[in-house]
């Protein structure tokens, strides 16, 4: 194994290309110098100024630490794989974008943990990637697992899931249309966590459905052209979840799934840098649309703030909050019955809140390295990156005979849950365990508009 890992990080530095020719460390440097600036810059105009009242605040980075920390990113960045051949690689790329990079450089300049405490964040971090980076690629013990399943009796257990989903959701929520409001989303929110909070099914089915089986029949709907009986079904299913829980998430879920399989579906080369230059190329979008729309910010909070600033900021929070505090060690998630629990079945993002911005009833759940900070220090959040690993070679293990335009919509949101969550709680409740399951039951060629059988009307 190690030779096997030499072998490729000599290539890398020798090579150090892309596949389309150009220079690989330029190509690497130039996204990662465009992707920090966009976050640093929002953080620094639009985000601090408007929420520091809830503990964004400004600092001037040390020049010294911020670039000692970007070269240790740009090293984890060179070891990632440079085209996205896998499943694993496609989930370890969008954790590098919205857990990786974030949680590295905004502590550096949010005014939330002293300047040597987010150097050593920052290093950890990368180093964590790197790690990460170098694992993906080694073989473990299992090499290949399929499950034979005939085509009718996984349609059959979808519907079946989605039926009951959908009956518990309208028994319990109901399915007006009025629900449907940004405005109100996070009253539903509290309305949802309060109905699912003594645990049952409900809670593990509204994930399911939402992150992977709606995803499953968007990509399938796409590539079958399949839009009518498949994919508007999923959209108007992933509607009826957000006025439901006021996740928006599954609002704005539909138009990534398809523009992902659609990309997947018709481009032999996609790398890792090109997901970097689109994510930045995203927040561009966002940016320019809020400044000729005039007053507060609005797709600049939805995109850039939530899904690539407040992971940073959070994983600096939780080692704030959790420094010189007794530490969870998942007793609060019943993974460690040795312990007595110092919070009383609090878990994590509960306290955080509490302590960072004031607010006892927020959950500000962080990723995967962060709760594993919360859970058992450093040595909890190198618990988490092991994880982590795992769950890369069992998405490798069980997906990568599926074409990547089926598998990359169906494991996209749950590889957001470890954006917001526990490593162990991203396997079942965040649907990981679900989709490798589905995807491993699937043909080769089920994206295939010849031979893969329809879908039932």
């Amino acid at each position: 194994m190690v030779s096997v890992l030499s072998e490729r990080c000599m290539v890398r530095r020798v090579v150090l290309r892309s596949t389309d020719g150009r220079p690989y460390l330029a190509v690497s440097v130039a996204v990662l110098i465009a992707y920090a600036t966009i976050i640093h810059w929002t953080f620094q105009t639009e985000i601090a100024p408007v929420f520091n009242y809830l503990g964004a605040r400004y600092r001037s980075p040390d020049l010294a630490n911020y670039c000692f920390v970007g070269l240790a990113l740009l090293l984890s960045c060179i070891v990632l794989p440079g085209r996205i051949d896998t499943p694993a690689d496609l989930v370890l790329w969008v954790l590098f974008i919205v857990v990786g990079v974030p949680a590295a450089l905004v502590p550096q300049y949010s005014d939330i943990i002293p300047v040597p405490d987010s150097l050593r964040l920052g290093l950890i971090v990368a180093a964590a990637f790197l790690a990460m980076g170098l694992a993906v690629h080694a073989r473990p013990f299992f090499c290949s697992i399929r499950i034979s399943l005939p085509p009718q009796l996984i349609w059959a257990c979808l519907a079946g899931i989605s039926l009951i989903t959908y009956t518990l959701v309208a028994a319990t929520f109901g399915l007006s249309f009025v629900n449907f409001s940004f405005e109100s989303a996070r009253d539903i929110r509290l309305v949802y966590r309060t109905e699912t909070a003594g645990g049952g099914v409900l809670g593990y089915l509204v994930r399911y459905q939402g992150s992977v089986i709606n995803p499953f029949l968007v990509a399938t709907g796409v590539l079958r052209r399949q839009w009518i009986t498949l994919v508007a079904p999923a959209a108007v299913g992933q509607l009826i979840l957000f006025g439901a829980t006021g996740y928006k998430l599954f609002f704005f879920s539909v138009p990534v799934l398809i523009a992902l399989t659609w990309l997947f579906a018709t481009r032999r080369k996609i790398t890792g840098q090109g997901v970097v230059g689109a994510v930045v190329l995203a927040s561009l979008v966002a940016i320019i649309v809020d400044k000729l729309r005039g007053g507060p910010i609005y797709w600049i909070e939805i995109f850039v703030d939530r899904f690539l600033i407040i992971p940073g900021m959070l994983t600096a929070a939780y080692v704030q909050v959790y420094d010189d505090r007794p530490k969870h060690a998942w007793v609060y998630a019943g993974l460690n019955p040795f312990s007595q629990d110092p919070y009383h079945g609090t878990p994590p993002g509960f306290v955080v809140a509490a302590d960072f911005s004031g607010n006892a009833q927020a959950n500000a759940n962080a990723n995967f390295l962060a709760d594993g900070y919360a859970n058992l220090g450093y040595i909890g959040l190198a618990v988490g990156v092991v994880v982590v690993v795992l769950i890369l070679w069992g998405v490798n293990a069980t997906c990568s005979h599926v074409q990547l335009s089926v598998a990359a919509p169906v494991l996209l949101l749950p590889t957001l849950t470890l954006a917001n969550g526990s490593a162990f709680i991203a396997i079942l409740t965040g649907g990981f365990l679900l989709a490798c399951l589905l995807l491993a039951s699937l043909p080769a060629d089920w994206g295939a508009d010849a031979q893969a059988p329809r879908a039932p009307s």
